[in-house]
């Protein structure tokens, strides 16, 4: 499909474009690069490499250049600019978990994850059930930056459930940011592997909480400081 692929290679220079001049971006790569970062910094990495693949998709994805979008057509677009973003968020986050695997002495290989495919399906779908394209554009919006917000969760869920298995008791802490609906208040807390639930890792559209990991070993990282301490 012609039209397809000249979109997707517009897309992928686009979208690398817009990250390699991302000051903050190019910071946060360097940081985890050195052996630093958290999972704060992973998200926040991806909040922004998410919006730079919006905006890259609904720069060659509009009413002139797609006057329909079927499910064939959104699939051609979407699987490969998605798969590209997914590696990028993938990557990072991963490489946080070494870190912080590292720094706490856990001799454990991070693992990672695949891309969830029923999830780009999900959103290929979506896009296809509109008769006017106009009426699709919005599904590049915030449901794709959702999508994209959830990498890091996903990494740090099969981490956790990894180090668990390996006879670790790793925590995880998720954290009401701003005000918070009552679904994500139920959600705030503390949870202690084996007794973490799903719903932790989810989010909504436009939910901004953060998921924060602590080792198996009694201590927790502070952010800011990068120091670990006693959880106690």
């Amino acid at each position: 499909m012609a039209i397809a692929t000249h979109i997707v290679i517009g897309i992928r220079k686009a979208f690398a474009q817009k990250m390699q001049n991302d000051k903050r971006l190019a910071e946060l790569a360097e940081l985890i690069a050195a052996g630093g970062g958290t999972y704060v910094q992973a998200q926040e990495y991806a909040e922004l490499a998410a919006a730079a693949l919006s905006q890259a998709i609904l720069e060659y994805v509009t009413v002139e250049t797609v006057p329909e979008i079927t499910l064939e057509l959104a699939e051609a677009i979407l699987k490969p600019t998605l798969k590209t973003g997914f590696e990028s968020i993938e990557a990072i986050s991963r490489a946080v978990q070494q870190n912080l695997n590292a720094a706490a002495g856990i001799g454990l290989k991070a693992v990672g994850v695949r891309q969830n495919i029923d999830r780009v399906q999900g959103l290929c779908t979506a896009v296809s059930g509109y008769e006017e394209t106009a009426d699709a554009l919005w599904i590049f919006g915030e449901p794709i930056k959702t999508y994209m917000r959830t990498i890091p969760a996903d990494v740090l869920k099969a981490n956790v459930a990894f180090q668990g298995q390996a006879g670790l008791a790793p925590m995880i802490v998720r954290k009401n940011v701003g005000k918070c609906c009552d679904y994500c208040d139920r959600l705030a807390g503390s949870y202690q592997y084996p007794a973490v639930d799903s719903d932790v890792y989810r989010r909504h559209d436009r939910c901004r909480c953060t998921v924060d990991y602590m080792p198996g070993d009694g201590r927790v990282q502070n952010v800011h400081s990068k120091r670990w301490s006693d959880l106690r």
